[in-house]
């Protein structure tokens, strides 16, 4: 993982998740994580009903991945 990953990975588990869990509390999770071929998402779970969201953060900057993440909630 990359400098620039773990940024994104720290980001998203200390500042992304607890803004979407006040907008959303149907939100239980927003998890960073890299698949096998090295693309980035946010993974969005949601409560009810239970289903997770993929987000492609692949390349953003912290701006451009909030910004990506609350358009698809």
């Amino acid at each position: 993982m990359t400098e620039v990953q773990r940024e994104k990975e720290q980001f998203v588990e200390c500042q992304l998740y607890p803004l979407l869990d006040k907008i959303n509390h149907n939100i239980l999770y927003a998890d960073y994580v890299i698949d096998k071929v090295g693309e980035e998402f946010v993974v969005i779970t949601f409560a009810e009903p239970l289903a997770e969201r993929r987000v492609r953060v692949t390349g953003d900057s912290l701006k451009a991945l909030t910004e990506d993440v609350l358009r698809r909630i």
